[in-house]
């Protein structure tokens, strides 16, 4: 079941499935730098099984001329250890249905999505990264939207 983090429990308990993805941040940075982004509309969701979180999304609504009404994923990751059981895409799913919901046209993504990162660690074990560097350009520009009348 997905749920939002919103006390300050919750939110640590994202803390070590988040640091997958956003290594950078430490521990005690963690809960202020949400609650900072809170305030400005960001969202943070989870899955936890048997009560501990495997999976974690990063959100804003936003409006603009580029993309009108839209959902915009910050951050989605699932724990190492719980990868390909379907909490990424329940995720997603449920993500999209949010966004359906509040009027969005769009879902936008960041850039640092869980397979970009994963290639780019592949990618620096066999010195490919210029190669990489063109593929996710690419993608970013092709793909980092879907629109929700397709």
């Amino acid at each position: 079941m997905i749920e939002h983090a919103s006390t300050e429990r919750e939110i640590a308990d994202c803390y070590d499935v988040m640091a997958e993805l956003r290594p950078h941040i430490p521990r005690e940075q963690f809960l202020p730098l949400v609650r900072s982004m809170q305030a400005d509309g960001y969202h943070l969701a989870c899955i936890r099984d048997r009560g501990r979180v495997v999976a974690v999304a990063g959100y804003r609504f936003g409006t603009n001329l580029f993309a009108g009404r839209h959902l915009y994923v910050d951050d989605l990751v699932t724990a190492d250890s719980e990868r390909s059981k379907g909490h990424g895409r329940e995720l997603l799913a449920w993500l999209r249905k949010l966004a359906v919901e509040r009027g969005c046209d769009l879902i936008r993504r960041g850039r640092s999505s869980q397979a970009v990162r994963r290639a780019i660690q592949a990618a620096r074990q066999t010195n490919r990264l210029a190669i990489l560097s063109e593929w996710i350009d690419t993608v970013d520009q092709d793909s980092s939207a879907l629109r929700l009348d397709e």
